[in-house]
């Protein structure tokens, strides 16, 4: 397969996911709504870093240093969770 219809089905396939994204904010899913939607997400943010910005082909450091950030992202992530969960222990 040649490059340019590789890049064109990987193109129309992260411009499906656009309607998928609006369409569950107007399907009433209660609690799952925002799971559904942050799901959509990270596939298209795992497309656009492996296609778009060519990780999938790129040496071992850029793999790593990928893999840093997306530690470093978690690390305020699971602060800032940690903090809403127990918010309510001291009964204040």
């Amino acid at each position: 397969m040649a490059k340019r219809q590789r890049a064109n089905r990987i193109t129309c396939s992260h411009n499906w996911g656009k309607p998928g994204t609006t369409g569950v904010a107007y399907i009433d899913l209660g609690r799952f709504s925002v799971v559904v939607a942050l799901t959509i997400t990270a596939g298209k943010m795992l497309l656009v870093a492996l296609f778009f910005m060519h990780v999938r082909h790129s040496t071992k450091l850029t793999k790593l240093v990928v893999l840093g950030g997306l530690l470093w992202l978690g690390i305020p992530i699971s602060l800032t969770m940690a903090d809403f969960a127990t918010r309510g222990w001291l009964g204040a």
